[in-house]
């Protein structure tokens, strides 16, 4: 069942829905512009397909989330909880997801440009022929990643642990 509606009509009424719980919600295609769901608990929500603009999600727990295909621009994941979230085959551009805990997540075939990822733990995830432009890794995690086949173009990577990641034909 889509709760698509029933988000919608909450932000038109309250672009601020910090600290709600939308657990399980199928909010698949949504698309939502300049909403904050600070310290909200979003976890094993559906995002797939969804366009994103502007939305701050900063500190909230989005654990098992799937942004699978979405569009976001602009968002703010900073110190978020996003383990075991998938983003495969999206397309994220200038969202920021620092010291946000991402580990175990899957960004297969997605598209990061002009993302800070700055101090994240992305240990353990699976980055497979990604496409990595003009994006701050520094200081993140990367430990056991698999980052086969990726391509990373103009990215700063300093201070970067990446112990144990496979860049396998890279």
């Amino acid at each position: 069942m889509s709760h698509v509606d029933k988000v919608l009509g909450l932000v038109s009424q309250a672009p601020c829905q910090d600290g709600v719980d939308f657990t399980g919600y199928d909010l698949k295609g949504i698309s939502l512009n300049g909403a904050t769901f600070i310290f909200a608990t979003l976890k094993e929500v559906n995002f797939d397909e969804c366009e994103l603009v502007d939305v701050n999600f900063s500190k909230a727990n989005l654990g098992k989330a799937t942004f699978r295909g979405a569009r976001l621009k602009n968002v703010i994941f900073s110190n978020a909880q996003l383990q075991e979230s998938d983003f495969e085959n999206s397309t994220l551009v200038n969202c920021n997801f620092e010291n946000a805990n991402i580990e175990q997540s899957n960004f297969a075939s997605f598209i990061s440009t002009k993302c800070t990822f700055k101090g994240a733990n992305l240990s353990f995830c699976n980055f497979y022929s990604a496409n990595i432009e003009e994006s701050n890794l520094s200081f993140s995690r990367i430990m056991y990643s698999n980052l086969k086949q990726i391509a990373i173009d103009k990215s700063n990577l300093t201070g970067c642990n990446a112990r144990g990641a496979d860049f396998s034909f890279s």
